[in-house]
């Protein structure tokens, strides 16, 4: 099974570029829509391209809209934890992460389940967060 993440807007674009190098299956939100599109327009696309979801907009996961479109679409989320990281801090808390957001997402697509989870800012924790 193919696994492909997708950044949202509030994680730099060069991020994916950077994954991408990699060989990693990765898009950003800006490559399919324009600046400051509607969390819901997006989701919707994550959705419906069964795409796993990366982010650091904690309000995703409270907003009674947008969460019901991760639930309704299934639609795996991974929230980048801590505040005020530096780009270098970022990228090595996804490095740390990856292989673990890779196996857990595989996991709840098999399974047709919609979660969360909280990377902590180590990268070497993920805590799964209810959604309901």
């Amino acid at each position: 099974m193919c696994i492909k993440f997708l950044f949202d807007e509030g994680i730099g674009h060069d991020f994916v570029k950077a994954f991408k190098l990699l060989g990693k299956n990765v898009e950003h939100v800006l490559d399919n829509f324009p600046q400051a599109t509607k969390d819901e327009v997006w989701l919707e696309y994550a959705g419906k391209n069964n795409l796993v979801l990366v982010t650091k907009d904690k309000s995703i996961r409270k907003n009674p809209s947008e969460k019901a479109l991760i639930i309704k679409y299934g639609i795996v989320a991974f929230y980048l934890g801590g505040s005020e990281k530096s780009g270098q801090d970022i990228a090595k808390q996804l490095i740390n992460a990856w292989s673990t957001m890779e196996a857990i997402a595989k996991k709840q697509h098999k399974k047709g389940l919609a979660s969360a989870f909280i990377i902590r800012p180590s990268g070497n924790v993920l805590k799964e967060i209810p959604l309901t």
